[in-house]
C-alpha cells in the first residue's frame, strides 16, 4: 500500500483534497525500525510526526539517571508528534522507542503546515485530535494521583473495554504497562490475579475478559470519592 493510502486510514487526512494530500505527504517516506531501536531520542530537532501503520512504539521521558517513565503506547492507526509543529525550534520532549518491528510513515511538519492554512476542515480535525489527547492526559494525570494502585488497573482495563470490546489481548509487555500505570511488575500481576479471584475479570494467558463492568467502575468510583474526601480534608485542616 503506497503512502497517500495508508495516511488516509487516519482521519486527520480525510478533510484533504487529492491536490492538498499531495502538497501535504511531499517527501514523506517510509521508516523501518527494529525492536529497541529508537526512531527519535529526547531533544532531537523536532522536524517530523509519525504514523504508525504497524508495530508498538512508547514515548518515554528520560531522566538524566537513565529511568525512563512511559508517557504513552502507540499502536497501529495512530499518529504521534503532530504537536511539535506549531512550536518554531522545537526539539522532541520524549524519545519514541519500537516495542517491536515497526513500520511508519514520516511527514514533514512544514509541508503539512502549508496545507493546513488552506483547509479549515483539517485545522478542526488536527485541533480535534490534540484536544482529545489533552483532555486523556489529563485525566491520566488526575487517575495517577490516586494512592491505590488497584483503581489504576481497574481504570486502565475499563479503558480497553471502553475502546476494544469486554474480550481484549494485553499487547503490551506487562514491565511496559506497569510503568504506563506507575506500578510495579509484580504488583501489576498481584492485582490482574486479585481482580480474576472476585470475578470481575477472566484471564487466560494474555486475553482479558471483563466479566462485571459495573463492579469494575465501582472500585475506580470509590478510589475517586476517596481521594476526594482526603483532598477537602486537608484544605479543612489547612
Amino acid at each position: 500500500m503506497d503512502i497517500l493510502n495508508s495516511l488516509q486510514e487516519h482521519f486527520l487526512f480525510r478533510a484533504f483534497t487529492p491536490q492538498q494530500m499531495q502538497q501535504a505527504c511531499k517527501d514523506a517516506r517510509w521508516v523501518s525500525v527494529a525492536r529497541n531501536q529508537y526512531l527519535f531520542s529526547q531533544g532531537d530537532d523536532a522536524s517530523y510526526f509519525y504514523f504508525l501503520k504497524e508495530g508498538q512504539v512508547k514515548l518515554v521521558l528520560l531522566s538524566p539517571g537513565g529511568d525512563e517513565k512511559i508517557l504513552e503506547i502507540i499502536n497501529p492507526g495512530e499518529i504521534f508528534g503532530e504537536a511539535m509543529m506549531f512550536i518554531q525550534d522545537c526539539h522532541y520532549p520524549v524519545a519514541a522507542q519500537a516495542m517491536r518491528g515497526c513500520r511508519l510513515i514520516q511527514i514533514d511538519n512544514a509541508n503539512f503546515l502549508r496545507v493546513l492554512h488552506q483547509s479549515n476542515e483539517a485545522c478542526i480535525s488536527l485541533l480535534q485530535d490534540m484536544s482529545v489527547r489533552l483532555y486523556d492526559f489529563v485525566h491520566e494525570i488526575y487517575a495517577l494521583t490516586l494512592s491505590d494502585a488497584a483503581c489504576r488497573v481497574a481504570g486502565y482495563l475499563l479503558a480497553q473495554n471502553s475502546k476494544r470490546g469486554a474480550v481484549f489481548e494485553l499487547d503490551v509487555p506487562k514491565v511496559a504497562l506497569a510503568s504506563r500505570l506507575s506500578v510495579k511488575p509484580e504488583t501489576f500481576s498481584r492485582i490482574i490475579k486479585q481482580l480474576s479471584s472476585n470475578d470481575l475479570i477472566a484471564v487466560n494467558n494474555k486475553q482479558i475478559t471483563i466479566l462485571d463492568e459495573p463492579n469494575l467502575r465501582t472500585l475506580t468510583e470509590s478510589c475517586t470519592r476517596q481521594e476526594a474526601c482526603q483532598q477537602h480534608s486537608l484544605s479543612l485542616n489547612a
